[in-house]
């Protein structure tokens, strides 16, 4: 990709969120409720994210995100 520093833009729904095991191509995986929280670690270059949420997603998943990432 590219050796800037990037920046994630991703939404929370109100869904339910399920601990699943990510894969990578290179053969690496993460264990995670959301694929944003995995992917800055296939990405290193993503530095920082913004999460857009309703009310209703932050109160159902706020803290596990947060917990997860």
């Amino acid at each position: 990709m590219t050796d800037r520093p990037s920046h994630l833009l991703t939404f929370l729904g109100t869904g339910k969120y399920e601990r699943i095991q990510y894969a990578w191509p290179s053969g690496q995986t993460v264990e995670t409720s959301f694929f944003p929280t995995a992917l800055p670690r296939f990405l290193p270059e993503i530095r920082s994210a913004t999460v857009f949420v309703t009310e209703e997603s932050e109160e159902k998943h706020g803290r596990e995100l947060d917990a997860q990432w």
